[in-house]
């Protein structure tokens, strides 16, 4: 046996493996215990083997013996025989379902069904390590029932018509809604188990099962049900449904049963529509008589895009959430209610009144103060509600909702032992700001209230420029701050003013690639708006700080830049976006050591590309030198353009070479498309530009580099190809082929 299973285990193609003379010597196997777990082994190699799908008629035959030695251990109890026999029909199901649906529906074989119910019966058993085994046998099962192009010969009484549009046939249809109520059972039994032994405990308000292999279990179980819903689909809602109205309208409820139906709810919660009108109105009817835990606080969150098409449901959900923050299911709560918040926000505003208060209250307690987990997930929920009402309301409710927080930082900041509590709260605001701008013009209001804060951070910044963590912190909030505020940061004074000197301090100090972030944030917030305003104060103050903080960093010595990917990453994401933008902000000609800062820039990316070996780095810098051989190839005559194209005309014969270096060097071929972009950017800037400079740089690189191998023929071969293309996938094939054979690999194509 164990020879057998090493000739499958390494693919020898011998016929013989797959007979059925091998099969029924290895089924003959199963019965001796000295050799069970050998024979189990082998026939899970053959049926895994790709092989095997060539020879249905060995299929056929080790279905024949497969189901009556399951059927057998199943009926006399055999647990050893019956684990082995389950992991050859899992198997099975994983590698040969389509073969199953074919036999059983072109040629009625009835142990394909016969080996569905055996997989149901394994399923249903307590052993949940068995059950397990059948998980991905009924996933394969389903993918193969949905894809099979059933015959037009069939009757259509031998379908179930699952919705508006699908039908499934009915002896598959049969075992799959079987197996919603053999999953819910599983899922109940264990969870009635750990309740009656008392192994849930309440930990900070979450509910956490000891058995951590149940977590696991209920994992899988999930993710089966979702895989059931998208087969029969309408007919599983109705199928919970009937189950749930049994156990509500029993005289003894049964708290286990309802959780384990809710369980399956919101197992099904991906798939479900967001138009399903009957089976969802009629569940969340019920919401006030469903026991109160988990299961139920989670389906709210669950189904919250559902909710938000309800107008007479979203009101009562999330005032129901509210009402049990403060309940031993606090934090699945606050989970549900952000989720709730932050799919109809809109809709809340009506119980922003009844709910702001109470909420408020609970995110200033000392119990939620000390880290609780569902406490800035309340906090963002509140303010997603918030942030949709008018100018006069939202700058009231923002106060009573931002001013403990200032004050609890400005407290903080004071004691380095409260370092973290610092940093969450701190978080908490940047968290906030992650949320799009509205056309009500609440980012003036939200500026005004952001005023007192903003400049505690900005002192903090010269506090603690030493701290990674620290500026990490408040520059990610900056930067939300900036993108969400936009121009309306200008309209309080003294905010633009503060945040240019606390960044020239930073880079000054210890230079990061997060301090480069915000600048790229003010670049996006405050330069792309109306010529009639590039007069401004602020918008020349913002160009002055961002030409300072390039300048800044073109002065950092390059091997202390190329040792740190973070600050090379954020560099060029600034320079290319100021790039896209008005360009003449960085291309003006101020002179420098007689280059312009442009040419500067555009010089420091080329040798970066090939010293770096942070992949994210190389991409922001190629993606600057993309960008600016783009910007000179639409030049129109505008100054910013000309100078732009200026400054390529004069070392576009080194960006030439660096494609080259980096086809010929380590770069990874997956940067390929970059270098495509750029090379048909230059040829659409200056044909004979390239034209010029590829077949000396070719021959610089044969003379200097001893791992190009190219022949002249070849050398030829590519420049005359390179000319012709126009496209860049076109020309990123050609650069993939060149790099392989420049590098002797052509081989491996």
């Amino acid at each position: 046996l164990n020879c057998l299973l090493a000739l499958v285990s390494f693919h020898f193609n011998l016929e013989k493996l797959y007979s059925t003379s091998v099969l029924e010597l290895v089924f003959s196997c199963l019965a001796r215990e000295e050799l069970q777990a050998s024979a189990t082994d082998l026939l899970v190699e053959l049926f895994s083997s790709r092989s095997m799908h060539k020879r249905p008629a060995s299929l056929r035959f080790a279905l024949t013996r497969l189901v009556p030695l399951a059927s057998a251990a199943i009926r006399r109890g055999d647990p050893q025989t019956s684990r082995c026999l389950a992991r050859v029909v899992s198997q099975i199901g994983e590698n040969h379902s389509a073969f199953l649906v074919r036999d059983a529906i072109e040629n009625n074989n009835r142990d394909c069904f016969e080996l569905m119910e055996l997989a149901l019966a394994w399923t249903a058993q307590k052993d949940q390590s068995l059950a397990s085994l059948m998980f991905s046998f009924w996933y394969e099962l389903q993918e193969a029932v949905k894809e099979f192009a059933y015959p037009d010969s069939l009757p259509a009484s031998f379908f179930v018509r699952v919705d508006n549009s699908e039908r499934v046939p009915k002896p598959f249809f049969d075992v799959f809604y079987a197996l919603v109520d053999v999953l819910r059972d599983q899922i109940e039994i264990k969870h009635g188990t750990l309740v009656e032994h008392s192994e849930i405990h309440q930990i900070e308000g979450v509910m956490l099962e000891c058995d951590s292999e149940f977590q696991d279990f209920r994992n899988e179980v999930a993710d089966t049900l979702l895989y059931v819903y998208s087969l029969v689909k309408d007919q599983y809602l109705s199928c919970l449904l009937a189950q749930l109205e049994r156990h509500l309208s029993s005289p003894r409820l049964s708290p286990s049963a309802v959780e384990s139906v809710l369980f399956c709810f919101n197992a099904a919660s991906e798939l479900v529509p967001a138009q399903e009108s009957v089976h969802l109105s009629k569940l969340f009817s019920y919401i006030d008589r469903l026991p109160t835990s988990e299961y139920s606080l989670k389906m709210i969150g669950s189904y919250a895009d559902w909710i938000s098409n309800q107008n007479e449901q979203t009101g009562h959900a999330v005032l129901y959430l509210a009402k049990h923050l403060q309940s031993c299911f606090s934090l699945v709560a606050a989970e549900s209610f952000l989720k709730l918040c932050k799919s109809s926000p809109e809709k809340i505003v009506p119980q922003l009144t009844t709910l702001f208060g109470p909420c408020n209250f609970l995110l200033n307690s000392p119990q939620w103060l000390n880290g609780f987990e569902g406490r800035e997930k309340v906090f963002l929920g509140l303010f997603n509600v918030v942030w949709q009402l008018p100018c006069e309301p939202l700058s009231q409710f923002l106060s009573h909702l931002f001013s403990p927080v200032f004050d609890r930082i400005v407290q903080l900041a004071s004691n380095p032992a409260y370092k973290d509590l610092y940093l969450s709260e701190v978080n908490l605001l940047s968290n906030c700001l992650n949320v799009e701008a509205t056309e009500r013009g609440g980012e003036g209001v939200l500026a005004d209230q952001l005023k007192n804060i903003w400049a505690t951070f900005c002192r903090h910044l010269h506090q603690t420029s030493h701290d990674d963590e620290i500026v990490a912190s408040i520059t990610l909030f900056f930067k939300r701050a900036l993108l969400l505020l936009g121009t309306s940061v200008t309209s309080v004074p003294g905010l633009l003013d503060s945040l240019v000197d606390g960044l020239l301090f930073l880079l000054n100090q210890n230079p990061r690639g997060c301090e480069l972030q915000v600048a790229t944030a003010m670049v996006s917030s405050l330069m792309y708006r109306d010529d009639g305003k590039s007069q401004d104060a602020d918008f020349k103050h913002a160009i002055d700080t961002i030409r300072s903080l390039v300048m800044g960093t073109l002065t950092l010595p390059e091997t202390e830049l190329f040792t740190r990917p973070d600050l090379v990453k954020a560099f060029f994401e600034l320079a290319s976006m100021v790039t896209k933008g008005p360009a003449w902000i960085l291309f003006e000609g101020i002179s420098a050591d007689s280059a312009t800062l442009a040419e500067r820039v555009i010089l420091l990316a080329t040798r970066s590309v090939p010293r770096i070996t942070d992949r994210k780095s190389i991409a922001s810098a190629l993606q600057f030198l993309v960008d600016v051989a783009a910007s000179a190839s639409a030049s129109k005559g505008a100054e910013a353009t000309l100078l732009v194209g200026a400054a390529v005309s004069k070392w576009g014969n080194m960006l030439i070479v660096m494609i080259l270096e980096c086809c010929v060097g380590s770069t990874s071929r997956s940067l390929m498309n970059f270098l495509a972009h750029l090379l048909l950017n230059l040829l659409k800037f200056s044909t004979p530009l390239v034209t010029s400079v590829l077949p000396p740089a070719l021959d610089f690189l044969s003379a200097n580099c001893p791992s190009f191998v190219l022949t002249p023929q070849q050398k030829s071969y590519f420049v005359s190809s390179v000319l012709r293309s126009r496209k860049s996938a076109q020309l990123k094939d050609l650069l993939n082929d060149f790099c392989l054979q420049a590098r002797g690999l052509s081989s491996l194509r």
